[in-house]
């Protein structure tokens, strides 16, 4: 009898872990591809903030400041920030994506470019000076 019954309970354990690590794995494939995408509009939001805030201290006039509170994906490599564009790149599936928004500065106002490697959150602090639009954290 005790050997009936441990074959029963192995047999009834191996049909579960054949229906359960299947599930599991699939599971897991599906919540990293939305990992990925959540970062990417992640990023996305994070741009359209910083950029807006940049050109709404530009349209604000000089002695404008404005400091704002950003929140960079974990898989975020860089934000970089040039007269021309906001630029995050990210790191997904082992290759690099890059997310860029705009910027309506003119060619004469210079602005502080800000190259960082942070992720998380941080505060990015924006002041348009004489001429001069400066980015730092």
């Amino acid at each position: 009898m005790k050997g009936q019954s441990s074959f029963e309970l192995f047999t009834t354990v191996a049909i579960m872990m054949a229906f359960l690590v299947p599930a599991v794995l699939l599971f897991f494939a599906i919540s990293s591809q939305n990992l990925e995408e959540t970062s990417k509009l992640q990023s996305d939001v994070v741009l359209r903030k910083i950029a807006h805030s940049i050109n709404n201290v530009y349209l604000g006039g000089e002695n404008t400041t404005k400091s704002i509170l950003v929140n960079l994906p974990s898989n975020a490599k860089s934000l970089n920030i040039t007269n021309e564009e906001v630029l995050i790149v990210l790191e997904i599936s082992g290759k690099e994506f890059q997310s860029s928004y705009p910027l309506i500065l003119p060619k004469n106002k210079m602005i502080g470019e800000l190259n960082t490697n942070k992720k998380g959150l941080f505060w990015i602090k924006i002041e348009h000076k004489v001429n001069q639009i400066i980015v730092s954290d």
